[in-house]
């Protein structure tokens, strides 16, 4: 038997003993081993080593874990993380079902943060689907919500994502409106990398619109937060290859291999994050 069968068939006995072992679960306490239940299933349901059909199946079950749950805060947010991970995996028809279920308990609830977080949800979907107008119209609902709330953490990344669906439909001064607007959150909460996207984006947007010495004011800005923010390196390696871009593009090709030649010292943390 192939290697690719015997996959198949372990994952397909998987399946079958993790659906009899729910069937059979007792009665009493029933919440508590059904919460339990969801947990294993969601955590095996986020290895990428099984296959997507068998995931997608392992989520679902995880999923029927909470029908009995109380409607909580806390059930919600078990479907929450549903809800993302089933974004990743391919099957929108269950991720429409687990949205939607998501955004009637946080009404339910009368909790504006996590009716936010529902939106937030559905934002996140459209964007990789790049159904920017609902998006947009997502996000938009998330940060009204979260502001109503007094999360402006969480409302400035609502804007921040808003700005960057405006970038991606070439709306570069709806962007920049809405880039300074997030800069004048984050600088009052210090969160030094929220400042460096938002910077490093401004500086994206000006080099599109072929504005490049404003483009690399905007990358020499967003350089001064990368030190301030944890696990960096990455960013460092983005900004000095987006500098190095912009110097090439204004006849600066000296000082812009200087900035390529930089990040490719780093060729592992380059491929880790192709």
């Amino acid at each position: 038997m192939s290697t690719y069968n015997l996959s198949y068939c372990r994952e397909f006995l998987l399946l079958i003993l993790l659906s009899l072992h729910l069937l059979t679960l007792p009665n009493f306490p029933q919440r508590r081993q059904t919460l339990h239940e969801f947990e294993k299933y969601y955590q095996k349901a986020q290895e990428d080593t099984l296959s997507l059909q068998t995931r997608i199946r392992l989520l679902k079950i995880a999923y029927e874990a909470l029908k009995d749950a109380k409607r909580d805060s806390l059930t919600y947010s078990r479907i929450s993380k549903i809800v993302e991970l089933s974004s990743q995996l391919e099957d929108s028809i269950f991720f429409q079902n687990a949205a939607s279920e998501g955004l009637k308990l946080a009404h339910v609830l009368n909790n504006p943060s996590l009716i936010a977080d529902a939106h937030w949800n559905y934002g996140s979907y459209y964007l990789t689907k790049k159904k920017f107008d609902s998006s947009y119209y997502h996000y938009d609902a998330a940060y009204k919500l979260f502001t109503a709330a007094k999360k402006n953490y969480y409302a400035g990344k609502m804007l921040y994502n808003m700005a960057y669906i405006s970038s991606q439909t070439n709306d570069f001064t709806g962007a920049e409106i809405l880039l300074f607007r997030c800069i004048k959150n984050f600088e009052k909460a210090e969160n030094y990398k929220q400042l460096y996207l938002c910077y490093n984006l401004l500086g994206t947007n000006a080099d599109d619109m072929e504005e490049y010495k404003k483009a690399l004011e905007y990358y020499t800005q967003a350089d001064q937060f990368i030190p301030k923010f944890n696990n960096s390196q990455y960013y460092q390696l983005e900004l000095w290859n987006n500098m190095g871009v912009r110097l090439h593009k204004i006849g600066r090709y000296a000082h812009a291999i200087s900035y390529f030649d930089r990040a490719l010292f780093y060729k592992e943390t380059l491929n880790s994050h192709p």
